[in-house]
């Protein structure tokens, strides 16, 4: 029993000095690799169900060598300082609008461009075709991110108050909410006046008459009360927004192959129901709209025609702005079209 003793004791020494504990002398197959995931939804949002079976689908799938702990509702990152928390590695992996800052992720803006998508769905499969193809890697590798998969939220509506918008004249002099952005230059476009107004003063801002409309989807539109105030919506799909998963690139490639393909399976899946939850909330809200009474007016095919042309020329600015700093945007556009006809 004394030389059995002594030999244990002999190889703790030798682990101790070697550097290692016997914990750490694990072999790397059977370690487990803990991670933060942090996002702005709110608990209550359909995003929270998306990102919970993300998180199970990529902890079964590596067979527990991953442990994932979410953190929803703005806790660790808000879409305003989610590049430096991700990019910093202050929480490895996160979600972050694009279009949150300007000029750093030119690319992928271009699925915020105007009447690019009628769907979530269309504009989240698009969006995914395009990340698979590897176009917006080095501008999110620049930043020290991997970009994992993406979405795109259903339509920016007009909705408004006072007035129905059903010609391209009518827009002419009416103050909406903007965000920035494609949102803005297509206001701008069509004649009317760009107010930045925060998310939750849309309601009182409409009520006092401060602004005539926000565009923002119906499913949406509810978190703000906007059902409670608003008389018309013109039924279109004006702008969207692009929002994207990403992790701190340090931390991916810290992981083993077998583990980035499993995130990289899981990620593939979670897009799909998102794209999916999101439709099935807007046709929900849509028949609630109606049934409450609101005027949902959707412009004939030749008056959208109008729409789409004269907003044509801000497609063209992103392209030449973009291809003048060396960049394939007349490319990506191309593409994105084909993709976006195939998934209409």
């Amino acid at each position: 029993m004394r030389r059995l003793d002594s030999w244990i004791i002999a190889l703790m020494v030798v682990l101790l000095v070697g550097g290692l504990s016997p914990k750490e002398a694990l072999p790397q197959s059977q370690k487990v690799i803990k991670l933060k995931l942090a996002t702005h939804w709110p608990i209550p949002h359909l995003m929270t169900s998306v990102m919970e079976s993300w998180i199970q689908d990529m902890e079964t799938s590596t067979g527990g060598r991953l442990k994932i702990t979410y953190y929803g509702g703005m806790q660790l990152l808000t879409l305003w300082d989610a590049l430096g928390k991700i990019s910093d590695g202050i929480v490895e992996m996160g979600n972050m609008g694009p279009s949150f800052y300007p000029g750093q992720f030119p690319l992928i803006t271009v699925n915020n461009l105007p009447m690019a998508y009628s769907s979530a769905t269309q504009g989240t499969k698009v969006l995914n075709e395009l990340i698979g193809l590897g176009h917006f890697n080095s501008e999110f590798e620049a930043k020290n991110l991997k970009l994992l998969w993406g979405l795109t939220a259903p339509p920016y509506v007009p909705i408004l108050v006072k007035k129905q918008i059903q010609t391209l004249e009518d827009w002419k002099g009416l103050r909406f909410r903007s965000i920035g952005g494609a949102q803005k230059m297509a206001l701008e476009t069509f004649g009317a006046v760009p107010v930045a107004v925060s998310g939750g003063d849309v309601f009182t801002t409409l009520q006092r008459g401060t602004i005539d409309g926000a565009t923002i989807p119906l499913s949406a539109a509810k978190a703000f009360k906007l059902n409670e105030i608003a008389k018309h919506v013109t039924n279109i799909n004006l702008v969207t927004a692009a929002i994207v998963l990403t992790m701190n690139l340090d931390t991916w490639n810290s992981l083993p192959k077998e583990i980035q393909s499993a995130i990289i399976k899981a990620s593939a899946d979670a897009a799909q129901k998102s794209g999916s939850l999101y439709d099935q909330e807007e046709v929900k809200a849509l028949a609630a709209w109606k049934k409450a009474g609101i005027n949902i007016y959707t412009p004939p095919k030749e008056e959208m025609i109008r729409w789409e042309k004269a907003l044509s020329p801000i497609w063209d600015n992103w392209i030449s702005k973009n291809e003048a700093r060396g960049l394939p945007a007349k490319k990506i556009v191309k593409q994105m079209k084909k993709f976006a006809k195939e998934y209409k």
